[in-house]
């Protein structure tokens, strides 16, 4: 929130006061709400507002109660169906129905919404999920980074992240590090970056509990990945479910392999068959991860393969075009109806 309070003015749709959250506590809250969201409607009524911009399924509420402005919608598909399933397939009927246009954040997604949700393909636009491309990769992390978790010089490193939950597939992480972590002539290392302090204090018992024991750290939300997928030898992405995968993206740039899951969704669209390997199952994704740490110039060429798609594809600059342009054109369009 602070960093949109540097470009504009900030609104809450439910308050976040102490007071509020007791109150909601007792469900006592509807009064309370009820007049913040009268002082919210008369903030927007006196606002200049050309177009509604939700982005995500849970934006379905907002912008239902937005409404009366009586401006176009666009509306920004991140999820996919486990995650609509959680949020509410009401709230994407909403956003459907009252959207001038769908944007979704991958092929998969629009494919999702389409084939799941038999919403009409023409009203959806593509645009990938993108991340700032002038990020200079650090170089010389490798040695901070195994010093940092007790990991021997001679060791390969495996990076996956995320947050900790089935999705993600954390627990896969952990059975992949389990049967691939034997010694392959060096050790091999595994580090997952992401998940609240105590998810990820959850799993590394878990971790220590296995045969993986002492090569497998959780080491929770980190507020730069860069140094430690620099500091990697592969990226497994292994969600059950992706949209696109931001840190597959971070990874890639740094030109690390990713091994995903073909079923995934967004993450086999970016790998293919020559940024990584896609497999079937975490039998399949640990014995590729050893057979491809065999191989270093096939990590090479995945690697350089990856990062040339990350910069030529999933840049932020092509992707805020794309979808300042489709803003303007919606703009444009309701002028044109006005």
């Amino acid at each position: 929130m602070e960093e949109f309070a540097k470009l504009g003015t900030v609104d809450v749709f439910e308050p976040s006061s102490f007071a509020y959250r007791g109150l909601r506590k007792i469900g006592a809250n509807m009064p309370y709400l009820a007049a913040h969201r009268s002082a919210l409607k008369r903030r927007l009524s006196q606002a200049s507002i050309d177009l509604v911009y939700a982005n995500s399924v849970a934006s379905g509420p907002m912008v239902e109660f937005a409404s009366f402005l009586n401006r176009p919608v666009i509306s920004h598909i991140h999820e996919m169906g486990q995650v609509i399933k959680i949020v509410g397939p009401q709230n994407l009927r909403l956003l459907a129905a009252r959207s001038a246009l769908l944007v979704a954040a991958s092929d998969a997604v629009k494919a999702n919404l389409v084939e799941s949700h038999r919403l009409q393909p023409d009203r959806i636009e593509v645009v990938n999920s993108f991340i700032p491309t002038d990020t200079v990769v650090p170089t010389g992390t490798r040695s901070c980074v195994f010093h940092e978790y007790g990991i021997p010089e001679n060791s390969y490193l495996i990076c996956g992240g995320g947050t900790i939950d089935r999705r993600k597939g954390a627990d896969l992480f952990l059975d992949v590090a389990k049967r691939a972590s034997r010694v392959l002539g060096r050790p091999v290392h595994f580090l997952w970056l992401g998940g609240p302090e105590e998810a990820a204090a959850d799993m590394q018992r878990e971790a220590d509990k296995s045969t993986a024991r002492g090569r497998i750290k959780f080491v929770g939300t980190k507020e730069d990945v860069f140094p430690y997928f620099a500091a990697c030898d592969a990226f497994l992405m292994t969600s059950r479910e992706e949209p696109l995968g931001m840190v597959m993206l971070e990874a890639s740039l740094c030109r690390k392999p990713v091994i995903c899951f073909a079923g995934s969704g967004g993450p086999p669209h970016f790998v293919r068959e020559d940024a990584g390997i896609c497999v079937q199952d975490a039998v399949g994704m640990a014995q590729e991860l050893l057979n491809l740490l065999a191989d270093q110039d096939r990590m090479a060429t995945f690697g350089k393969v990856g990062r040339e798609r990350v910069l030529s594809r999933y840049g932020i600059e092509r992707g805020a075009r794309k979808l300042a342009d489709l803003i303007a054109a919606q703009k444009a369009a309701a002028l044109d109806l006005s």
